[in-house]
């Protein structure tokens, strides 16, 4: 919606010609003159305003809390290489299985699985449609690329050390440096529009559980072993579950989903 759309049709002003015949301002008159004052809408007020923000409740949110403070206007924004939807299923029925173990109470399925190759930014809602424009030019110069993943398990933690996840990871220098030839050709646009580059060493991986706060502070190494357990064993009896190919790229802005065909062949 552009802000003409959001302009409200205000009312034709009740203040008339000054009475020549009155030597002072009736109450009357006052009053009409006050009434007269336009209200600007909440909607430009928004637009223009100061810095305006919300506050999520973590106890709707499973204890998760924001990693910045959420702005009118402003949409959480990142990039990322989907799991493929006809493996999810059988990945999340494994991950369900594992969390049975004693011990692993507090962990939960992530919402879903996929690849990041972005950090999350904030951008303004303005941004989205170039940002994406941009995007879709570097995306064209891509090729797919098979993703091959490690059975062996690492904890990983968030910036804000509020959140710690469990996944596994890709290892192949092959598969790497074209994983970070993708990151190269999309930090462009995303720097153009003020987004935070990329992690410098980045461990490139699939989250498949959480728990909140950091997992160094807790039993680790304990928790370690039992991920490392069950899924060396579903590494034999699925290796399938750990490689696909990277067709495509998601960026995520806010609850809206923008997606990208690698196809480059050359």
């Amino acid at each position: 919606m552009n802000s003409l759309e959001m302009l409200g049709e205000y009312s034709s002003s009740d203040s008339s010609s000054p009475d020549e015949e009155s030597i002072s301002i009736s109450k009357t008159s006052t009053a009409s003159s006050q009434k007269s004052k336009l209200v600007v809408p909440d909607a430009i007020c928004a637009l223009y305003g100061t810095e305006q923000t919300e506050y999520s409740d973590p106890t709707k949110h499973q204890g998760r809390v924001r990693s910045f403070q959420h702005v009118k206007g402003n949409w959480a924004t990142f990039l990322y290489i989907p799991y493929p939807n006809h493996h999810c299923n059988e990945l999340r029925a494994h991950v369900e299985d594992l969390l049975q173990f004693p011990g692993l109470d507090q962990w939960k399925v992530v919402d879903d699985f996929h690849l990041s190759v972005s950090r999350t930014s904030a951008i303004p809602h303005h941004f989205i449609e170039p940002l994406v424009e941009g995007i879709q030019g570097c995306v064209q110069k891509l090729s797919p690329v098979v993703l091959n993943f490690s059975c062996d398990m690492k904890f990983y933690v968030n910036d804000e050390k509020t959140r710690s996840f469990c996944g596994f990871e890709v290892t192949s220098p092959f598969i790497l440096a074209k994983l970070q030839t993708l990151v190269d050709h999309i930090n462009k646009p995303l720097k153009d529009y003020k987004c935070d580059s990329y992690y410098e060493n980045p461990s490139f991986h699939i989250s498949i559980s959480w728990t909140l706060g950091n997992i160094f502070d807790q039993n680790w190494k304990e928790q370690l072993e039992i991920f490392q357990t069950h899924w060396s064993e579903v590494f034999i009896e699925s290796p399938e579950l750990f490689s696909f190919e990277a067709n495509n790229l998601v960026c995520k802005c806010g609850n809206r989903l923008f997606k990208f065909e690698i196809s480059n062949k050359s």
